[in-house]
């Protein structure tokens, strides 16, 4: 019997595609440990993924985050947390492979922030730009909702940049959270934003066939008069 409270309970409960991220970095983290897997091995390098096809690396250096250490325990609960959370939001719940395209797409994404950032091979590790971009685009989705940060309570999209400056503080470096912002911002950017902003008489029109159907009565007055104007003009000026 699964303790309800255990850690089986909490793994089992997460997510379908958080759970297997999580599982593969655990896989990949004691391969380490154990000396079967160079972490070199794992980390982003342009130069040998063009010149060597070593495409592996793509993908991988997502995947491995150091070895194991209270900072790998406070990344596992993080990832945990917001990967989740962002996961069975409604804009991924109804569809099984939109979580999976979104963590494709950062990927991508932030492989390529990457390599203009750190040219010519890149930054090595970027599991912690691929939660800050998670971290940034849950804060979009869940604007309003009260994060606790150490005694600080904030919200939801105030987040990001409360993480910065606490980053700050603490002399870490913060071009890994401003990779992860600018992957996540455009993701945010391209999907929600844009599209909001199209005219929705011109796109609605493209697929109704007619704009007659969204114009109120005082609009249809309206044009009815000025095309009698221009029509009663037009054959005034001709006869």
């Amino acid at each position: 019997m699964i303790d309800q409270h255990g850690p089986e309970a909490w793994y089992m409960g997460l997510p379908r595609c958080t759970r297997t991220f999580i599982t593969v970095l655990l896989g990949l983290t004691l391969l380490s440990f154990f000396k079967v897997l160079d972490p070199y091995k794992l980390s982003l390098n342009w130069e040998l993924v063009l010149q060597k096809f070593q495409i592996w690396r793509l993908v991988t250096s997502f995947l491995y985050v150091g070895p194991f250490s209270l900072r790998w325990i406070f990344f596992i609960l993080l990832f945990s947390q917001f990967s989740s959370s962002l996961e069975n939001n409604s804009v991924f719940l109804h569809s099984p492979g939109a979580y999976l395209y979104f963590l494709f797409v950062q990927s991508i994404s932030l492989a390529c922030i990457s390599a203009a950032f750190f040219w010519p091979v890149g930054y090595p590790y970027l599991a912690d730009s691929l939660l800050f971009a998670i971290i940034y685009y849950w804060s979009k989705r869940d604007m309003w909702t009260i994060v606790s940060i150490y005694f600080f309570n904030v919200k939801a999209y105030q987040l990001p940049f409360a993480l910065l400056f606490l980053h700050l503080v603490m002399g870490s470096s913060l071009w890994v959270d401003i990779m992860g912002m600018i992957s996540g911002h455009l993701f945010y950017l391209v999907r929600e934003v844009l599209p909001s902003k199209e005219d929705p008489l011109t796109r609605e029109g493209l697929d109704s066939g007619t704009i007659q159907d969204h114009l109120n009565p005082e609009d249809e007055f309206l044009l009815a008069e000025e095309l009698d104007w221009v029509t009663h003009n037009y054959f005034k000026c001709n006869i």
